[in-house]
């Protein structure tokens, strides 16, 4: 499973670029697999705080730099992202930094932003993340994101909040005040500008099976308001009989999506899945003529093959 972009120590930089603070950005270092040392720009004030402005670039696509040269970008600041955005190759640059899709990503993200549910088959590191992250950052709402692992969830939260994406989690290791914070920040996404709301809350299968809590109070209220965009299922060979990690928690609490929530699409996604498990899984969540994107890694090229059904 994709852990997101992770990052190095702060790097000084006395020619980096003003941020919308019009503040000198800090210099960063990303470190993940798909942008190991590259470096990048952001907001220096303390993040998830209301001063940090959320400014994000990558410091080789400042316009008109050239290496170890960089420009005043205090004039071009990152535009915000309102609305459910249709240039999505902008919100990838802009939100995400990356200048183009991984083979496969863009047809899914599209796919689910026309409301279709969709089913991935993706290898770990081939961009599983990005096809859902992105669709909800668009879209008007809140995407609830049901991962098994509650270190994955909090390394996912952490990163999107780098990059200045709204992101939370509920798990054991939060206090209850904490959490109720969280669910009454989420609730009160209707009442603020889309800029504003959560995009994404990241919950255990256990806490969305769990019945009569507050989490199902919010998104049943959200759901009164058309405020969820989108169910994700990570790690979606969970919920096969025939997959090597089947879990009966998983089946129980996402088999009660479709029923609860009828009419938000649903994106299941996994990095292993022969037919039988990735059928099961659609079953079990009862995906609608889902779009279905395979790509597997070839034991012997290492290279990604597939297709993507429409």
């Amino acid at each position: 499973m994709d852990s997101g972009p992770s990052f190095a120590p702060n790097e000084p930089d006395p020619n980096a670029p003003n941020c919308n603070c019009n503040e000198q950005c800090l210099r960063r270092t990303a470190a993940t697999e798909g942008n190991q040392g590259r470096p990048f720009y952001v907001c220096p004030k303390e993040k998830d705080t209301p001063d940090n402005c959320g400014f994000f670039t990558w410091a080789d696509e400042i316009s008109g730099a050239m290496p170890g040269q960089f420009m005043d970008h205090s004039a071009q600041p990152t535009t915000p992202i309102h609305g459910r955005a249709t240039d999505i190759k902008e919100i990838n640059l802009r939100q995400f930094g990356h200048a183009e899709f991984r083979d496969g990503q863009e047809g899914i993200i599209r796919a689910s932003m026309q409301g279709r549910d969709v089913f991935v088959l993706m290898p770990t590191g081939g961009g599983k993340s990005l096809c859902y992250q992105l669709p909800a950052v668009a879209s008007n709402g809140l995407a609830v994101v049901v991962s098994p692992l509650i270190s994955l969830m909090v390394d996912q939260v952490e990163n999107l909040k780098l990059t200045g994406v709204k992101a939370e989690y509920l798990a054991s290791v939060q206090s209850y005040p904490e959490q109720n914070e969280i669910l009454d920040r989420v609730k009160n996404n209707p009442n603020v500008p889309q800029d504003e709301q959560v995009k994404l809350l990241y919950v255990t299968p256990e806490r969305l099976n769990a019945s009569g809590g507050k989490l199902q109070s919010v998104l049943n209220f959200l759901q009164g308001k058309a405020g969820l965009s989108n169910f994700v299922i990570d790690e979606a060979h969970c919920l096969s009989q025939w997959g090597h990690d089947f879990r009966k928690d998983y089946i129980q609490g996402c088999r009660k999506i479709r029923e609860t929530y009828p009419g938000v699409p649903t994106m299941a996604l996994t990095a292993t899945a022969n037919e039988k498990v990735v059928q099961e899984a659609i079953g079990v969540l009862r995906l609608n003529n889902p779009y279905r994107c395979v790509r597997e890694r070839s034991e012997r090229t290492q290279h990604q093959r597939g297709t993507c059904e429409h």
